[in-house]
């Protein structure tokens, strides 16, 4: 998972410097940057850039969410249209797997559920409920996780902006920043886009980064080797 992270950052550095940064650098250079900060204070890096980070990237997914369907389409109605005559089939529930094929409801229905209980399984999101300062926080945290949701919509008018999308990207991957370039934005949100993306990247892969360090560390190498409490944060 933190692979997909940083090499999503690294599309990004590669599709806007037009491939003078190879995807391998540029995610290299994002991972690195994540390592300084988390190595430098821990959790409290990685709450402070999942605020600042996180709240830009909402606003960069809800601008993009509702500008592309515009620019490219007239509208988000409009879109829709257009993609239930040229695509009705990926209007039709309940859709397409990752290999284009209909998807039955079986393999929808467990794809939801292992969704719905894996997402509460991941070690890096469980892990932030010990760094609450008191049950009042950890209580509002629950309550207002559920608005993430939000954050769901615009990627989805995103991803389907790109449907019927005239051109052609070097790869799937790079379907969005291709969009943005080829779609001649002003460099000012051609840039707000990339600190978006980036945001969205790096906002997931420093919690990753230290939730698999504290694993590591804590139920691993601590059962084998006996470690002051310094010695494993340094570790």
């Amino acid at each position: 998972y933190i692979t997909l992270q940083m090499r999503g950052a690294g599309i990004v550095i590669e599709a806007v410097t037009d491939g003078n940064v190879p995807i391998w650098l540029g995610s290299l250079v994002a991972y690195g940057i994540v390592i300084v900060y988390v190595l430098s204070s821990g959790a409290m890096a990685v709450g402070w850039t999942n605020t600042f980070q996180g709240v830009f990237m909402v606003v960069i997914a809800w601008t993009l969410g509702l500008y592309l369907p515009y620019r490219l389409y007239g509208g988000i109605g409009e879109m829709f249209t257009q993609i239930q005559a040229a695509r009705p089939d990926l209007l039709t529930p309940p859709g397409l797997d990752a290999a284009g094929e209909p998807w039955t409801w079986g393999a929808f229905s467990t794809f939801i559920l292992v969704s719905a209980v894996g997402l509460m399984m991941w070690p890096h999101l469980f892990m932030k409920a010990f760094t609450a300062k008191d049950d009042d926080t950890l209580r509002r945290t629950v309550i207002l996780f559920p608005t993430f949701q939000l954050f769901l919509i615009p990627v989805f008018l995103i991803g389907f902006s790109g449907v019927l999308f005239a051109g052609t990207p070097p790869a799937p991957d790079f379907i969005l920043p291709f969009m943005i370039l080829e779609t001649e934005l002003p460099a000012i949100v051609v840039g707000l886009f990339c600190a978006g993306a980036l945001s969205a990247s790096m906002s997931t892969g420093d919690a990753l980064l230290h939730a698999s360090a504290s694993v590591f560390v804590e139920d691993g190498v601590a059962k084998f080797v006996e470690m002051t409490d310094q010695l494993q944060r340094r570790l």
